[in-house]
C-alpha cells in the first residue's frame, strides 16, 4: 500500500510501495518536485519519472531503479541512447563553436602583426631601392670622373706631343 507522507519522509524505503501509488499521487509527486511531465504522461511515465528524478538526486541507486522501473527496458535504453548522442551532439557543437571562436581570435591578434610585418618589409624594400639608387648614382660619378681624367691624360698627351 502505498503511503504519500511515508515517501515524501523515506523515498529510498518506500520506493518499493511506488508502483501502488494512484495516477493522482503521482502527479502530486511529480509536481512537489518540481518535475516537468508531459500532458499525456500516463501512470507508468509519471512512475518512471519520479524514479529518474529519484536517481538524479542520488536518493535511490540504480539498482532500485532498474527494480522498480516499470517502462519497457528497451525502449527506455532507446530513449537514453537518443539522450546521449544529442548530449554527445551538443558537445561536439560547443567544441566547434569554441575552436572557432578561438581562431578568430588568433587571427584577430595576428592581423596586426601581418600589417606590421608588411610594413616592415614595405621599408626595407624601400631602403634597399634607395641604397641601390645610391650606389648606381655613386658609379655614375665614378664613371664621369673616370673619363673626365682619361680626357685630361688625352690633354696632356696632346700637349706633351
Amino acid at each position: 500500500m502505498f503511503r504519500p507522507q511515508a515517501f515524501r519522509n523515506d523515498p529510498a524505503s518506500e520506493v518499493g510501495n511506488l508502483s501502488c501509488a494512484k495516477r493522482t499521487e503521482l502527479q502530486t509527486l511529480a509536481h512537489e518536485y518540481h518535475l516537468d511531465v508531459p500532458h499525456v504522461a500516463n501512470k507508468n511515465d509519471l512512475h518512471n519519472l519520479i524514479l529518474d528524478y529519484l536517481l538524479d538526486e542520488g536518493t535511490i541507486d540504480s539498482e532500485a531503479h532498474e527494480n522498480y522501473s516499470i517502462a519497457d527496458k528497451h525502449a527506455r535504453a532507446a530513449m537514453k541512447l537518443k539522450l546521449e548522442l544529442a548530449k554527445i551532439e551538443r558537445e561536439q557543437l560547443q567544441e566547434q563553436a569554441t575552436y572557432e571562436k578561438e581562431a578568430l581570435q588568433r587571427q584577430e591578434r595576428e592581423a596586426p602583426l601581418k600589417k606590421e610585418e608588411a610594413a616592415l618589409r614595405k621599408e626595407e624594400q624601400e631602403r634597399e631601392a634607395a641604397l641601390a639608387k645610391e650606389a648606381l648614382q655613386r658609379k655614375e660619378r665614378e664613371a664621369a670622373l673616370q673619363r673626365e681624367l682619361e680626357r685630361e691624360q688625352l690633354e696632356a698627351r696632346k700637349v706633351h706631343l
